[in-house]
């Protein structure tokens, strides 16, 4: 698996770090996709919480589908609808920068009564007449230039990149005639279906894509408090994180940075106790010439961690798998074990190593 955007072959006018940061994000929120979660809680404030969660979830995937789809359609040279994608994640993104910043401080606070009073009315938020009649006025969606308009305080260009795609995503000139045809020679309109705009198109869609990113550390916070106060429970997916000197980070995602490496390789994560930094991680991988340098400078590729960069890499024959076809999490942890217990004190001077000579570049 590729990162989403390719960052030799970026607008000029965007900025690397950009893509680097929309990549990294689109890799941490993918990790965060779970199959189910139960609201099946005795208590309120753990009935209220589990909402939030679900809230996100649903925030989460939308994000993600936008994000995907917009850059596939670039690809299939439909620029006009990777912008209706640009402007819907700008929406997306502002309501979330509204939401996390009033949800996290009752989070934290373990108010029952607030998060009831906020995370409902967003949950089945709506402005057709026929359900706030059903339901009442709470339900009424926010006007989403409010949002816009909110979030464009602390991020200046915001009203400004919406005011552009709003006016291309509208059947206005810049959507339909300047975007479909060219006048040549004062006498001629020509026809084409918009390819020229690919470039204006993708520069949108990473802005709108990082700041749909920039919410996705502070919705960790909210999902952190929520885990902490032991009122969340997920189903249908096994423990995907290694929490690494205080850290948590995403074995799905270091899975992702390595099919990403080697697609044709399978590729499996797991985490096993560490005497000094409380885990590490393992990668399997069938890749035969796998080397840690290589994630190393897949990881600063997309923007990861070196945090996410296993510390030991061991080469199969074959990944764990359950009848199903599945990756044998089980079975691979039990492997890391085997493989990586006679090498572990060399390992762990290496790592010690290579983080002296990174403080002393610092």
């Amino acid at each position: 698996m590729c990162p989403l955007f390719d960052v030799q072959n970026l607008p000029e006018e965007t900025p690397v770090e950009w893509a680097q940061a929309v990549n990294a994000a689109v890799l941490r929120l993918k990790a965060q996709k779970v199959d189910v979660i139960s609201y099946d809680e005795p208590t309120r404030i753990g009935f209220c919480c589990r909402w939030v969660s679900i809230y996100l979830q649903a925030h989460i995937r939308r994000g993600l589908s936008l994000l995907e789809s917009g850059a596939s359609e670039i690809e299939n040279g439909r620029p006009l609808v990777a912008a209706l994608c640009a402007r819907a994640l700008l929406e997306d993104a502002a309501l979330l920068w509204g939401f996390n910043r009033r949800m996290l401080p009752l989070l934290e606070a373990r108010s029952a009564d607030g998060i009831d009073a906020l995370v409902f009315p967003k949950v089945f938020a709506s402005r057709l007449p026929s359900h706030i009649e059903q339901h009442g006025e709470e339900i009424r969606a926010q006007n989403i230039l409010t949002a816009i308009d909110k979030m464009t305080a602390n991020h200046p260009n915001i009203r400004h990149v919406y005011d552009e795609l709003s006016e291309v995503c509208h059947p206005n000139s810049l959507g339909v005639f300047h975007h479909f045809a060219d006048l040549f020679d004062e006498k001629r309109a020509v026809f084409d279906d918009g390819q020229d705009k690919a470039g204006v198109a993708l520069h949108h869609l990473i802005f709108c894509g990082l700041m749909f990113a920039v919410e996705e550390p502070i919705m960790g916070k909210m999902q952190t408090a929520i885990d902490a106060a032991g009122f969340i429970a997920i189903k249908g997916r096994a423990k995907r994180f290694a929490k690494i000197a205080g850290e948590m980070v995403s074995l799905s995602a270091v899975e992702a940075m390595a099919a990403a490496l080697w697609p044709q390789a399978m590729s499996v994560a797991v985490s096993i106790p560490d005497a000094r930094k409380g885990e590490r991680i393992v990668l399997l991988t069938t890749q035969k010439d796998a080397e840690r340098s290589a994630l190393q400078r897949q990881a600063k590729t997309v923007g990861a961690s070196e945090l996410a960069v296993p510390a030991d890499i061991r080469v199969v024959g074959n990944v764990p798998l359950l009848g199903s076809g599945k990756t044998d999490y089980v079975g691979a942890t039990k492997l890391a074990k085997e493989l990586a217990t006679p090498a572990e004190p060399v390992r762990q001077r290496e790592v010690a190593q290579q983080e002296v000579a990174q403080q002393e570049v610092a």
